[in-house]
């Protein structure tokens, strides 16, 4: 009774090393580096706080690598949002690359260094600090650091957020990466995922409400920029060059009906 036992664990041991253990050695490596961005994600104010972003769209730069175990090649892979597998694709977010954009199934290294454009509202960001949010923290900390709120509002803030990419690959024997993977039959292949921290400028606009009058009014308690004064002078120079123009045009309008009224000398 102790032989069969004995046989029977050796069996589950050897029938598990043949199956999904040794699929889940078919990937090396996988990697996901993120480039610089020096485009930063542009937010929009209201004079209170910061609303929307200036754009939906936003372009990463990025690099990924995949290298499969000897023998086998690199059959599939996608980079999305943290949570992104090979077996569910958001074409809303998620991009895949299969067939000839994988190499048709021939590599055991793969590589892509280029762009991926997401919709922001998409993106998973740090700690659920999506671009707008970190504006709006950014504003709250100098409001307690006793900065007004039109002087903050009123210019272009800087701060930053961070998304989080995902990236899986899988790998699969060289006639069956070639042919396309059934992603139905798993044990056909096998995938690896990690994730990256990606950091985006951010440019809290200057709200609608404020900066916007290049003469601002006297009776508003304003001070007048440089462009305002020059123009102020000016017009209070015409306005006293009309008043002198009329004071003399007065005087001789008087003169004239002193003389009418002046009577004739005796001859």
């Amino acid at each position: 009774m102790k032989l069969i036992k004995t046989i029977t664990m050796a069996a589950i041991a050897v029938a598990f090393t043949a199956g999904g253990a040794s699929a889940k050695d078919w990937m090396e490596k996988v990697r996901i580096e993120t480039g610089i961005n020096i485009t930063p994600v542009k937010v929009r104010s209201n004079g209170h706080v910061y609303t929307t972003t200036a754009k939906t769209h936003h372009r990463f730069n990025m690099e990924l690598y995949a290298r499969a175990k000897s023998g086998k090649r690199i059959a599939r892979a996608e980079v999305g949002r943290p949570d992104v597998d090979i077996l569910e694709y958001d074409p809303e977010f998620n991009r895949r690359f299969v067939g000839d954009l994988i190499g048709n199934g021939t590599k055991r290294t793969w590589t892509f260094d280029g762009k991926f454009h997401a919709r922001l509202d998409q993106v998973a960001w740090k700690n659920n600090l999506d671009p707008r949010k970190e504006c709006q923290l950014m504003l709250d900390k100098m409001l307690k650091q006793g900065h007004s709120r039109a002087s903050i509002m009123s210019k272009s803030q800087y701060t930053r957020a961070y998304a989080i990419f995902g990236f899986t690959a899988a790998a699969a024997k060289p006639k069956v990466a070639e042919a396309g993977l059934n992603l139905k039959k798993i044990n056909q292949y096998t995938s690896e995922k990690t994730t990256a921290s990606y950091m985006v400028r951010v440019q809290c606009l200057p709200s609608a409400n404020h900066g916007n009058q290049l003469y601002p009014q006297q009776d508003s308690g304003a001070h007048p920029s440089k462009p305002g004064k020059a123009l102020n002078a000016a017009l209070q120079a015409s306005k006293i060059g009309l008043d002198i123009s009329k004071i003399t045009k007065d005087r001789r309008s008087i003169r004239r009906a002193t003389l009418k009224k002046r009577p004739l000398s005796a001859q």
